[in-house]
Protein backbone atom coordinates (compact mmCIF):
# COMPACT_ATOMS: atom_id res chain seq x y z
CA UNK A 1 0.00 0.00 0.00
CA UNK A 2 1.00 3.73 -0.64
CA UNK A 3 0.05 7.10 -0.76
CA UNK A 4 -0.90 9.43 -3.73
CA UNK A 5 -2.93 12.20 -5.29
CA UNK A 6 -6.18 11.20 -7.22
CA UNK A 7 -7.46 13.76 -9.63
CA UNK A 8 -10.47 13.51 -11.97
CA UNK A 9 -10.42 10.94 -14.70
CA UNK A 10 -9.99 13.48 -17.33
CA UNK A 11 -6.74 15.30 -15.84
CA UNK A 12 -5.41 11.63 -15.81
CA UNK A 13 -5.82 11.24 -19.08
CA UNK A 14 -3.75 14.77 -19.64
CA UNK A 15 -0.99 13.91 -17.83
CA UNK A 16 -1.24 10.08 -19.71
CA UNK A 17 -0.86 12.10 -22.97
CA UNK A 18 2.06 13.89 -22.14
CA UNK A 19 3.48 10.59 -20.87
CA UNK A 20 2.95 8.76 -24.30
CA UNK A 21 4.84 11.62 -25.55
CA UNK A 22 7.63 10.44 -23.32
CA UNK A 23 7.69 6.79 -24.67
CA UNK A 24 7.74 8.05 -28.49
CA UNK A 25 11.60 8.16 -27.98
CA UNK A 26 11.56 4.54 -28.59
CA UNK A 27 11.15 5.18 -32.37
CA UNK A 28 14.14 7.86 -33.04
CA UNK A 29 16.96 5.28 -33.03
CA UNK A 30 16.87 6.10 -37.03
CA UNK A 31 17.21 9.74 -36.49
CA UNK A 32 20.82 9.33 -34.71
CA UNK A 33 21.84 5.70 -36.01
CA UNK A 34 24.01 6.89 -39.01
CA UNK A 35 25.73 9.48 -37.07
CA UNK A 36 26.50 6.47 -33.80
CA UNK A 37 27.85 4.06 -36.94
CA UNK A 38 30.34 6.58 -37.77
CA UNK A 39 31.79 7.62 -34.50
CA UNK A 40 31.50 4.09 -33.07
CA UNK A 41 32.37 1.77 -35.73
CA UNK A 42 33.51 3.67 -38.59
CA UNK A 43 36.06 1.14 -40.26
CA UNK A 44 34.56 -1.75 -39.34
CA UNK A 45 33.31 -4.55 -42.17
CA UNK A 46 30.35 -5.23 -39.72
CA UNK A 47 29.11 -1.59 -38.52
CA UNK A 48 25.47 -1.70 -39.98
CA UNK A 49 25.38 -5.29 -38.20
CA UNK A 50 26.40 -3.66 -35.12
CA UNK A 51 24.16 -0.69 -35.16
CA UNK A 52 21.33 -3.44 -36.28
CA UNK A 53 22.20 -5.01 -32.94
CA UNK A 54 21.83 -2.10 -31.11
CA UNK A 55 18.28 -1.48 -32.37
CA UNK A 56 17.37 -4.58 -31.69
CA UNK A 57 18.74 -4.38 -28.24
CA UNK A 58 16.29 -1.71 -27.79
CA UNK A 59 12.83 -3.31 -29.13
CA UNK A 60 13.81 -6.15 -27.10
CA UNK A 61 13.57 -4.52 -23.80
CA UNK A 62 10.96 -2.47 -24.71
CA UNK A 63 8.53 -5.84 -25.67
CA UNK A 64 9.77 -7.67 -22.70
CA UNK A 65 6.94 -7.88 -20.21
CA UNK A 66 8.72 -6.65 -17.63
CA UNK A 67 6.82 -2.80 -17.20
CA UNK A 68 3.21 -5.29 -16.60
CA UNK A 69 4.70 -7.77 -14.56
CA UNK A 70 5.94 -4.59 -12.63
CA UNK A 71 2.70 -2.12 -12.58
CA UNK A 72 1.07 -5.30 -11.48
CA UNK A 73 3.10 -6.44 -8.44
CA UNK A 74 2.60 -4.94 -4.76
CA UNK A 75 5.37 -2.35 -5.59
CA UNK A 76 3.97 -1.01 -8.79
CA UNK A 77 0.93 1.09 -9.79
CA UNK A 78 1.37 4.25 -11.83
CA UNK A 79 3.35 6.49 -10.23
CA UNK A 80 6.33 3.91 -9.68
CA UNK A 81 5.94 2.31 -12.95
CA UNK A 82 6.75 5.59 -14.27
CA UNK A 83 9.58 6.59 -11.94
CA UNK A 84 11.53 3.21 -12.95
CA UNK A 85 10.89 4.32 -16.41
CA UNK A 86 12.64 7.44 -15.66
CA UNK A 87 15.34 5.50 -13.87
CA UNK A 88 15.71 3.38 -16.84
CA UNK A 89 15.63 5.72 -19.45
CA UNK A 90 18.20 8.61 -18.56
CA UNK A 91 21.07 5.63 -18.23
CA UNK A 92 20.58 4.60 -21.47
CA UNK A 93 21.17 7.36 -23.66
CA UNK A 94 23.54 9.32 -21.28
CA UNK A 95 25.63 6.71 -21.80
CA UNK A 96 25.40 7.23 -25.60
CA UNK A 97 25.89 10.95 -25.02
CA UNK A 98 29.06 9.90 -23.48
CA UNK A 99 29.92 7.19 -26.36
CA UNK A 100 29.22 10.12 -29.48
CA UNK A 101 31.38 12.15 -27.66
CA UNK A 102 34.55 9.95 -27.71
CA UNK A 103 34.25 8.19 -24.38
CA UNK A 104 35.43 4.56 -24.37
CA UNK A 105 32.36 2.35 -24.00
CA UNK A 106 32.50 -1.47 -24.30
CA UNK A 107 30.09 -3.11 -26.84
CA UNK A 108 28.50 -5.12 -24.95
CA UNK A 109 27.13 -2.01 -22.42
CA UNK A 110 26.20 -0.30 -25.50
CA UNK A 111 23.85 -3.28 -26.44
CA UNK A 112 22.72 -2.88 -22.62
CA UNK A 113 21.85 0.25 -22.43
CA UNK A 114 19.44 0.60 -25.54
CA UNK A 115 18.46 -2.37 -23.97
CA UNK A 116 17.71 0.29 -20.75
CA UNK A 117 16.02 3.03 -22.62
CA UNK A 118 13.48 0.19 -24.52
CA UNK A 119 12.93 -0.96 -21.13
CA UNK A 120 12.11 2.67 -20.50
CA UNK A 121 9.16 3.38 -23.21
CA UNK A 122 7.62 0.66 -22.24
CA UNK A 123 7.23 1.33 -18.73
CA UNK A 124 6.08 4.78 -19.92
CA UNK A 125 3.75 3.19 -22.10
CA UNK A 126 2.46 0.93 -19.98
CA UNK A 127 1.74 3.23 -17.04
CA UNK A 128 -0.46 5.61 -19.22
CA UNK A 129 -2.37 2.57 -21.06
CA UNK A 130 -2.87 0.64 -17.52
CA UNK A 131 -3.57 3.14 -15.81
CA UNK A 132 -6.39 4.91 -18.40
CA UNK A 133 -8.16 1.82 -19.06
CA UNK A 134 -9.24 0.80 -15.87
CA UNK A 135 -10.62 4.12 -15.12
CA UNK A 136 -12.43 4.21 -18.76
CA UNK A 137 -13.62 0.56 -19.00
CA UNK A 138 -16.77 1.50 -20.75
CA UNK A 139 -14.82 3.52 -23.40
CA UNK A 140 -12.02 1.30 -23.53
CA UNK A 141 -11.72 1.17 -27.27
CA UNK A 142 -11.59 5.00 -27.26
CA UNK A 143 -9.13 5.70 -25.04
CA UNK A 144 -6.82 2.93 -26.05
CA UNK A 145 -7.46 4.40 -29.92
CA UNK A 146 -6.20 8.49 -28.59
CA UNK A 147 -3.14 6.78 -26.34
CA UNK A 148 -2.19 4.38 -29.06
CA UNK A 149 -2.37 6.67 -31.82
CA UNK A 150 -0.60 9.73 -30.27
CA UNK A 151 2.33 6.92 -29.13
CA UNK A 152 2.58 6.26 -32.64
CA UNK A 153 2.74 10.15 -33.71
CA UNK A 154 4.78 11.02 -30.76
CA UNK A 155 8.08 9.98 -32.25
CA UNK A 156 7.17 11.94 -35.58
CA UNK A 157 6.95 15.29 -32.83
CA UNK A 158 9.97 14.39 -31.42
CA UNK A 159 11.62 14.07 -34.50
CA UNK A 160 10.14 17.66 -35.42
CA UNK A 161 11.81 19.01 -32.40
CA UNK A 162 15.21 17.25 -33.85
CA UNK A 163 15.09 18.91 -37.23
CA UNK A 164 13.61 22.22 -35.48
CA UNK A 165 16.23 22.75 -32.47
CA UNK A 166 19.29 20.38 -32.97
CA UNK A 167 20.03 19.47 -36.36
CA UNK A 168 22.93 21.37 -37.78
CA UNK A 169 22.42 22.96 -41.15
CA UNK A 170 24.42 21.44 -44.19
CA UNK A 171 27.16 22.49 -45.20
CA UNK A 172 28.58 24.39 -48.04
CA UNK A 173 32.14 24.56 -49.33
CA UNK A 174 33.33 27.99 -50.46
CA UNK A 175 32.94 27.43 -53.39
CA UNK A 176 28.95 26.91 -53.67
CA UNK A 177 29.03 22.88 -53.60
CA UNK A 178 27.87 20.53 -50.98
CA UNK A 179 30.75 19.99 -48.16
CA UNK A 180 32.46 16.60 -48.77
CA UNK A 181 30.65 13.64 -47.06
CA UNK A 182 32.82 12.89 -44.18
CA UNK A 183 32.93 17.13 -42.81
CA UNK A 184 29.21 16.79 -42.99
CA UNK A 185 28.62 13.84 -40.72
CA UNK A 186 30.77 15.09 -38.78
CA UNK A 187 28.95 18.09 -38.56
CA UNK A 188 26.06 16.35 -37.78
CA UNK A 189 27.32 14.36 -35.22
CA UNK A 190 27.41 17.57 -33.30
CA UNK A 191 23.52 17.97 -33.50
CA UNK A 192 23.25 13.94 -32.78
CA UNK A 193 24.74 14.61 -29.09
CA UNK A 194 22.96 17.06 -28.57
CA UNK A 195 19.74 15.33 -29.11
CA UNK A 196 21.19 12.21 -27.09
CA UNK A 197 21.34 14.55 -24.41
CA UNK A 198 17.94 15.83 -24.72
CA UNK A 199 16.73 12.18 -24.79
CA UNK A 200 18.69 11.49 -21.38
CA UNK A 201 16.70 14.76 -19.99
CA UNK A 202 13.88 15.37 -21.73
CA UNK A 203 11.80 12.29 -21.30
CA UNK A 204 12.39 11.52 -17.90
CA UNK A 205 11.56 15.07 -16.49
CA UNK A 206 8.47 15.11 -18.41
CA UNK A 207 7.50 11.69 -17.22
CA UNK A 208 7.91 12.95 -13.69
CA UNK A 209 5.74 15.65 -13.81
CA UNK A 210 3.08 13.74 -16.04
CA UNK A 211 2.99 11.02 -13.45
CA UNK A 212 1.84 13.15 -10.79
CA UNK A 213 -1.64 13.90 -12.46
CA UNK A 214 -1.58 9.46 -13.35
CA UNK A 215 -4.11 7.87 -10.56
CA UNK A 216 -7.01 5.43 -10.55
CA UNK A 217 -10.02 6.97 -10.26
CA UNK A 218 -13.22 5.56 -10.13
CA UNK A 219 -14.87 4.20 -13.66
CA UNK A 220 -16.20 7.04 -15.90
CA UNK A 221 -19.81 6.40 -16.82
CA UNK A 222 -21.12 6.08 -20.87
CA UNK A 223 -22.29 9.53 -21.55
CA UNK A 224 -22.49 11.89 -24.27
CA UNK A 225 -19.94 14.30 -22.12
CA UNK A 226 -17.36 11.84 -22.52
CA UNK A 227 -17.47 10.98 -26.10
CA UNK A 228 -17.29 14.44 -26.74
CA UNK A 229 -14.22 15.00 -25.15
CA UNK A 230 -12.72 11.85 -26.73
CA UNK A 231 -13.87 13.05 -30.69
CA UNK A 232 -12.45 16.76 -29.77
CA UNK A 233 -9.30 14.57 -28.60
CA UNK A 234 -8.87 12.65 -31.68
CA UNK A 235 -9.60 15.91 -34.09
CA UNK A 236 -6.73 17.22 -32.30
CA UNK A 237 -4.59 14.16 -32.80
CA UNK A 238 -5.53 14.06 -36.62
CA UNK A 239 -5.25 17.66 -37.00
CA UNK A 240 -1.14 17.55 -35.50
CA UNK A 241 -0.88 14.23 -37.78
CA UNK A 242 -1.85 16.31 -41.07
CA UNK A 243 0.33 19.29 -40.16
CA UNK A 244 3.36 17.17 -39.62
CA UNK A 245 2.38 15.10 -42.99
CA UNK A 246 2.09 18.77 -44.96
CA UNK A 247 5.27 20.03 -43.60
CA UNK A 248 7.79 16.73 -44.28
CA UNK A 249 6.18 16.58 -47.77
CA UNK A 250 6.72 20.54 -48.45
CA UNK A 251 10.29 20.18 -47.68
CA UNK A 252 10.82 16.89 -49.19
CA UNK A 253 9.25 18.31 -52.58
CA UNK A 254 10.06 21.59 -52.73
CA UNK A 255 14.20 20.94 -52.09
CA UNK A 256 14.46 22.66 -48.54
CA UNK A 257 17.69 21.33 -46.74
CA UNK A 258 16.06 20.11 -43.28
CA UNK A 259 17.14 22.51 -40.42
CA UNK A 260 17.26 25.32 -42.72
CA UNK A 261 13.44 26.45 -43.60
CA UNK A 262 11.51 28.78 -41.23
CA UNK A 263 8.31 26.00 -41.73
CA UNK A 264 10.10 23.94 -39.37
CA UNK A 265 10.23 26.32 -36.09
CA UNK A 266 6.11 27.61 -37.93
CA UNK A 267 5.42 23.55 -37.59
CA UNK A 268 7.57 22.78 -34.42
CA UNK A 269 5.06 25.37 -32.45
CA UNK A 270 1.86 25.02 -34.19
CA UNK A 271 2.45 21.46 -32.70
CA UNK A 272 3.41 22.35 -29.50
CA UNK A 273 -0.19 24.51 -29.17
CA UNK A 274 -1.93 21.75 -30.16
CA UNK A 275 -0.55 19.93 -27.27
CA UNK A 276 -0.93 22.48 -24.85
CA UNK A 277 -5.05 22.25 -26.00
CA UNK A 278 -5.70 18.76 -24.19
CA UNK A 279 -4.56 20.81 -21.58
CA UNK A 280 -8.79 21.79 -21.67
CA UNK A 281 -9.66 18.39 -21.73
CA UNK A 282 -10.38 18.13 -17.59
CA UNK A 283 -12.67 21.91 -17.62
CA UNK A 284 -15.50 21.58 -15.69
CA UNK A 285 -18.23 23.19 -16.84
CA UNK A 286 -20.36 24.29 -13.28
CA UNK A 287 -23.72 23.48 -14.99
CA UNK A 288 -25.85 20.82 -12.72
CA UNK A 289 -26.82 18.09 -14.64
CA UNK A 290 -30.53 17.70 -15.60
CA UNK A 291 -32.52 14.40 -14.96
CA UNK A 292 -32.97 14.29 -18.32
CA UNK A 293 -29.02 14.02 -18.85
CA UNK A 294 -29.24 10.84 -16.69
CA UNK A 295 -31.85 9.41 -18.72
CA UNK A 296 -29.80 10.19 -21.84
CA UNK A 297 -27.18 8.20 -20.03
CA UNK A 298 -29.33 5.16 -18.92
CA UNK A 299 -30.91 4.56 -22.34
CA UNK A 300 -27.34 4.77 -23.84
CA UNK A 301 -26.07 2.06 -21.18
CA UNK A 302 -28.89 -0.09 -22.06
CA UNK A 303 -28.57 -0.28 -25.90
CA UNK A 304 -24.97 -0.84 -25.73
CA UNK A 305 -23.85 -2.65 -22.09
CA UNK A 306 -19.64 -3.00 -21.43
CA UNK A 307 -18.63 -5.99 -22.68
CA UNK A 308 -17.33 -7.80 -19.32
CA UNK A 309 -15.81 -11.65 -18.50
CA UNK A 310 -17.59 -13.89 -16.71
CA UNK A 311 -14.39 -13.93 -14.35
CA UNK A 312 -10.98 -11.68 -13.82
CA UNK A 313 -8.44 -14.29 -14.96
CA UNK A 314 -4.80 -14.45 -13.92
CA UNK A 315 -1.79 -14.53 -15.68
CA UNK A 316 -1.20 -18.32 -15.13
CA UNK A 317 -4.88 -18.77 -15.76
CA UNK A 318 -4.75 -17.26 -19.20
CA UNK A 319 -1.50 -18.80 -20.18
CA UNK A 320 -3.62 -22.22 -19.48
CA UNK A 321 -6.01 -21.22 -21.57
CA UNK A 322 -6.49 -21.75 -25.88
CA UNK A 323 -7.97 -17.84 -26.26
CA UNK A 324 -4.83 -17.11 -25.34
CA UNK A 325 -2.86 -18.85 -27.66
CA UNK A 326 -5.44 -18.17 -30.02
CA UNK A 327 -4.95 -14.52 -29.78
CA UNK A 328 -1.29 -14.50 -29.78
CA UNK A 329 -1.46 -16.46 -33.20
CA UNK A 330 -3.60 -14.10 -34.62
CA UNK A 331 -1.27 -10.85 -33.47
CA UNK A 332 1.77 -12.46 -34.89
CA UNK A 333 1.35 -12.30 -38.28
CA UNK A 334 0.19 -8.61 -37.89
CA UNK A 335 2.70 -7.28 -35.91
CA UNK A 336 5.70 -9.19 -37.96
CA UNK A 337 4.05 -7.92 -41.13
CA UNK A 338 4.05 -4.20 -40.29
CA UNK A 339 7.11 -4.06 -38.78
CA UNK A 340 9.03 -6.02 -41.59
CA UNK A 341 7.75 -3.01 -43.98
CA UNK A 342 8.95 -0.38 -41.56
CA UNK A 343 11.68 -1.58 -41.03
CA UNK A 344 12.63 -2.39 -43.94
CA UNK A 345 11.05 0.77 -46.46
CA UNK A 346 14.46 2.29 -47.42
CA UNK A 347 15.65 -1.14 -48.89
CA UNK A 348 12.14 -2.21 -50.37
CA UNK A 349 11.73 1.20 -52.01
CA UNK A 350 15.51 1.25 -53.67
CA UNK A 351 14.77 -2.63 -54.61
CA UNK A 352 11.96 -0.94 -56.98
CA UNK A 353 14.25 2.01 -58.02
CA UNK A 354 12.30 4.74 -55.75
CA UNK A 355 14.58 5.59 -53.16
CA UNK A 356 13.34 9.54 -53.72
CA UNK A 357 10.47 8.51 -52.00
CA UNK A 358 11.83 7.31 -49.07
CA UNK A 359 11.29 10.68 -46.79
CA UNK A 360 8.06 10.87 -47.79
CA UNK A 361 7.25 7.15 -47.47
CA UNK A 362 8.03 7.48 -44.26
CA UNK A 363 6.13 10.14 -43.12
CA UNK A 364 2.52 8.36 -45.19
CA UNK A 365 3.30 5.24 -43.43
CA UNK A 366 3.61 7.24 -39.96
CA UNK A 367 0.79 9.13 -40.27
CA UNK A 368 -1.29 5.73 -41.91
CA UNK A 369 -0.48 4.19 -38.57
CA UNK A 370 -1.68 7.04 -36.58
CA UNK A 371 -5.12 7.37 -38.29
CA UNK A 372 -5.70 3.33 -37.70
CA UNK A 373 -5.23 3.83 -34.12
CA UNK A 374 -7.43 6.64 -33.95
CA UNK A 375 -10.29 4.88 -36.48
CA UNK A 376 -10.05 1.74 -34.68
CA UNK A 377 -10.33 3.32 -31.41
CA UNK A 378 -14.08 4.40 -32.77
CA UNK A 379 -15.11 1.75 -34.20
CA UNK A 380 -13.86 -0.98 -31.70
CA UNK A 381 -16.41 0.78 -28.91
CA UNK A 382 -19.27 1.75 -31.41
CA UNK A 383 -19.69 -1.62 -32.82
CA UNK A 384 -18.37 -4.04 -30.24
CA UNK A 385 -21.99 -5.40 -30.38
CA UNK A 386 -21.89 -5.39 -33.86
CA UNK A 387 -18.90 -7.02 -34.82
CA UNK A 388 -16.90 -7.67 -31.66
CA UNK A 389 -13.23 -7.09 -31.61
CA UNK A 390 -12.19 -10.36 -32.62
CA UNK A 391 -14.14 -10.13 -35.88
CA UNK A 392 -12.19 -6.77 -36.07
CA UNK A 393 -8.80 -8.98 -35.98
CA UNK A 394 -9.96 -11.05 -38.76
CA UNK A 395 -10.61 -7.60 -40.92
CA UNK A 396 -7.27 -6.68 -39.84
CA UNK A 397 -4.83 -9.67 -40.87
CA UNK A 398 -7.42 -9.75 -43.92
CA UNK A 399 -5.93 -6.32 -44.83
CA UNK A 400 -2.51 -7.09 -43.65
CA UNK A 401 -2.39 -9.99 -46.48
CA UNK A 402 -3.72 -7.88 -49.18
CA UNK A 403 -0.99 -5.28 -48.06
CA UNK A 404 1.63 -7.91 -48.87
CA UNK A 405 -0.19 -9.17 -52.17
CA UNK A 406 0.13 -5.95 -53.34
CA UNK A 407 3.68 -5.62 -52.15
CA UNK A 408 4.44 -8.47 -53.73
CA UNK A 409 3.33 -8.12 -57.46
CA UNK A 410 6.02 -7.09 -59.69
CA UNK A 411 4.08 -3.89 -60.45
CA UNK A 412 5.79 -0.37 -58.84
CA UNK A 413 2.64 1.01 -59.08
CA UNK A 414 1.43 -0.63 -55.91
CA UNK A 415 4.34 -0.16 -53.91
CA UNK A 416 2.95 2.81 -52.03
CA UNK A 417 -0.25 1.87 -51.30
CA UNK A 418 0.68 -1.51 -49.96
CA UNK A 419 3.20 0.25 -47.59
CA UNK A 420 0.69 2.54 -46.41
CA UNK A 421 -2.14 -0.43 -46.00
CA UNK A 422 0.55 -2.20 -43.87
CA UNK A 423 0.63 0.57 -41.97
CA UNK A 424 -2.76 0.86 -41.10
CA UNK A 425 -3.44 -2.70 -40.99
CA UNK A 426 -0.39 -2.47 -37.83
CA UNK A 427 -1.74 0.63 -36.27
CA UNK A 428 -5.35 -0.61 -36.24
CA UNK A 429 -3.54 -4.09 -33.97
CA UNK A 430 -2.74 -1.37 -31.18
CA UNK A 431 -5.61 -0.21 -31.25
CA UNK A 432 -7.49 -3.59 -30.71
CA UNK A 433 -5.84 -5.81 -28.08
CA UNK A 434 -5.58 -3.96 -25.67
CA UNK A 435 -9.34 -3.36 -25.26
CA UNK A 436 -9.19 -7.40 -26.68
CA UNK A 437 -7.14 -8.35 -23.34
CA UNK A 438 -9.69 -6.40 -21.04
CA UNK A 439 -13.07 -8.17 -22.75
CA UNK A 440 -11.04 -11.92 -22.78
CA UNK A 441 -8.98 -11.70 -19.47
CA UNK A 442 -10.36 -8.88 -17.62
CA UNK A 443 -8.73 -5.80 -15.67
CA UNK A 444 -6.87 -7.35 -12.01
CA UNK A 445 -3.98 -8.09 -13.93
CA UNK A 446 -3.89 -6.43 -17.32
CA UNK A 447 -0.55 -4.75 -17.35
CA UNK A 448 0.98 -7.95 -17.45
CA UNK A 449 -1.54 -9.52 -20.06
CA UNK A 450 -0.49 -6.57 -22.18
CA UNK A 451 3.04 -6.68 -21.92
CA UNK A 452 2.98 -10.71 -22.77
CA UNK A 453 0.64 -10.10 -25.79
CA UNK A 454 3.92 -7.31 -26.66
CA UNK A 455 5.73 -10.03 -26.86
CA UNK A 456 4.14 -10.92 -30.76
CA UNK A 457 5.85 -7.84 -31.62
CA UNK A 458 9.55 -8.41 -30.65
CA UNK A 459 9.05 -11.71 -32.10
CA UNK A 460 7.42 -10.53 -35.44
CA UNK A 461 10.16 -8.30 -35.98
CA UNK A 462 13.15 -10.93 -34.79
CA UNK A 463 11.81 -13.72 -37.10
CA UNK A 464 9.58 -11.67 -40.03
CA UNK A 465 12.25 -8.97 -40.18
CA UNK A 466 16.31 -9.80 -38.99
CA UNK A 467 15.87 -13.14 -39.83
CA UNK A 468 13.27 -14.06 -42.63
CA UNK A 469 13.69 -10.66 -44.71
CA UNK A 470 17.42 -9.98 -44.05
CA UNK A 471 18.42 -13.82 -44.97
CA UNK A 472 16.08 -13.52 -48.33
CA UNK A 473 17.46 -10.13 -49.30
CA UNK A 474 21.00 -11.15 -49.04
CA UNK A 475 20.37 -14.13 -51.26
CA UNK A 476 18.95 -12.64 -53.74
CA UNK A 477 22.29 -9.55 -53.92
CA UNK A 478 24.87 -9.78 -56.23
CA UNK A 479 28.30 -10.78 -54.85
CA UNK A 480 30.24 -7.85 -54.58
CA UNK A 481 27.46 -5.78 -53.88
CA UNK A 482 25.77 -4.23 -50.92
CA UNK A 483 22.10 -3.38 -51.90
CA UNK A 484 19.99 -5.80 -53.59
CA UNK A 485 17.59 -4.44 -56.40
CA UNK A 486 14.48 -6.18 -58.00
CA UNK A 487 10.81 -8.23 -57.63
CA UNK A 488 13.11 -11.24 -55.77
CA UNK A 489 14.42 -9.07 -53.21
CA UNK A 490 11.44 -9.18 -51.36
CA UNK A 491 8.65 -11.44 -53.17
CA UNK A 492 9.27 -14.53 -51.49
CA UNK A 493 9.28 -12.70 -47.72
CA UNK A 494 5.88 -11.16 -48.68
CA UNK A 495 4.61 -14.48 -49.85
CA UNK A 496 5.20 -16.01 -46.77
CA UNK A 497 3.89 -13.15 -44.97
CA UNK A 498 0.55 -13.53 -47.09
CA UNK A 499 0.63 -17.55 -45.75
CA UNK A 500 1.09 -16.04 -41.95
CA UNK A 501 -1.57 -14.03 -42.28
CA UNK A 502 -4.00 -16.63 -44.04
CA UNK A 503 -2.95 -18.72 -40.68
CA UNK A 504 -3.65 -15.85 -38.61
CA UNK A 505 -7.10 -15.06 -39.97
CA UNK A 506 -8.25 -19.27 -39.24
CA UNK A 507 -6.92 -18.96 -35.53
CA UNK A 508 -8.60 -15.30 -35.46
CA UNK A 509 -12.38 -17.21 -36.29
CA UNK A 510 -12.17 -20.04 -33.97
CA UNK A 511 -11.04 -17.47 -31.33
CA UNK A 512 -14.43 -15.38 -32.74
CA UNK A 513 -16.51 -18.83 -32.07
CA UNK A 514 -14.23 -19.75 -28.86
CA UNK A 515 -14.93 -16.73 -26.85
CA UNK A 516 -18.72 -15.93 -28.94
CA UNK A 517 -20.34 -15.94 -25.37
CA UNK A 518 -18.37 -13.14 -24.11
CA UNK A 519 -19.79 -11.06 -26.44
CA UNK A 520 -23.34 -12.06 -26.61
CA UNK A 521 -24.18 -12.05 -22.80
CA UNK A 522 -26.36 -9.57 -21.42
CA UNK A 523 -27.13 -8.95 -17.70
CA UNK A 524 -27.28 -6.30 -14.88
CA UNK A 525 -23.86 -7.30 -13.81
CA UNK A 526 -23.16 -5.95 -17.72
CA UNK A 527 -24.46 -3.15 -17.12
CA UNK A 528 -23.89 -1.45 -13.91
CA UNK A 529 -24.10 2.24 -14.94
CA UNK A 530 -27.91 1.60 -16.36
CA UNK A 531 -28.68 0.82 -12.45
CA UNK A 532 -26.77 3.87 -11.22
CA UNK A 533 -28.15 6.24 -14.02
CA UNK A 534 -31.69 5.77 -12.19
CA UNK A 535 -30.49 7.60 -9.43
CA UNK A 536 -31.74 11.38 -8.55
CA UNK A 537 -29.30 13.78 -9.80
CA UNK A 538 -28.91 14.99 -6.14
CA UNK A 539 -27.78 10.85 -5.21
CA UNK A 540 -24.96 11.55 -8.22
CA UNK A 541 -23.15 14.57 -7.76
CA UNK A 542 -19.70 12.84 -7.26
CA UNK A 543 -19.90 10.87 -10.43
CA UNK A 544 -17.39 11.97 -13.13
CA UNK A 545 -19.83 13.17 -15.72
CA UNK A 546 -21.59 15.37 -13.29
CA UNK A 547 -17.88 16.52 -13.06
CA UNK A 548 -15.43 15.19 -10.44
CA UNK A 549 -13.30 17.65 -8.57
CA UNK A 550 -10.01 18.73 -10.03
CA UNK A 551 -8.95 19.48 -6.31
CA UNK A 552 -6.68 16.24 -5.30
CA UNK A 553 -7.06 14.84 -1.68
CA UNK A 554 -4.67 12.58 -0.17
CA UNK A 555 -6.04 9.11 -0.07
CA UNK A 556 -4.42 5.80 -0.01
CA UNK A 557 -4.10 3.67 -2.98
CA UNK A 558 -3.17 0.09 -4.16
CA UNK A 559 0.65 0.64 -5.11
Amino acid sequence: MGYGLTWGAWVVVVGAVFLQLSAGHIYLFGTYSNELKYVLFSGNNDAQTRIQSMALAGNIGCYLPLSGTWYDSRFGGPTTTAAVGALLTFPGYYVLYKAINGVDVPYVVLLFVCGLWGSGASFFNTCSISTCIRNFPNHRGMIIGMLASFFGLSASVLVQAYVTWFKPAPLDAPNGNPAPPTAQIENDVTGASNFLLFLALGPPIMALISVVFISRTKPVPVSKHAATRFHLSYLNIFCMAIVLLASGIYTTTAGIKKGTSVIEDITMYLVIAMMLLFLGLPYKAYKKASYNDLEDVKSRSEQKPPVVPSSEISPLQALKSLKFYLMFASLFPIMGGGLMVLNNIAQILKAKNKSDAKDVMVQLMSVFNCFARLTMGILGDYFAHKFNRPTLLSFILATMGVAHLLLALPIDVFVIPGACLSAFAYGCAWSTFPPLIADLFGFSAFATMYSLFAISACLGSLICSTFLASKIYEYHTSSGETDCYGDDCYQLTHIILIGMCIAGLVCSVILNRHVKHVYTRHGTDTVELADNASEKPSDRAGDEDLEEDLIPTVVEVAA
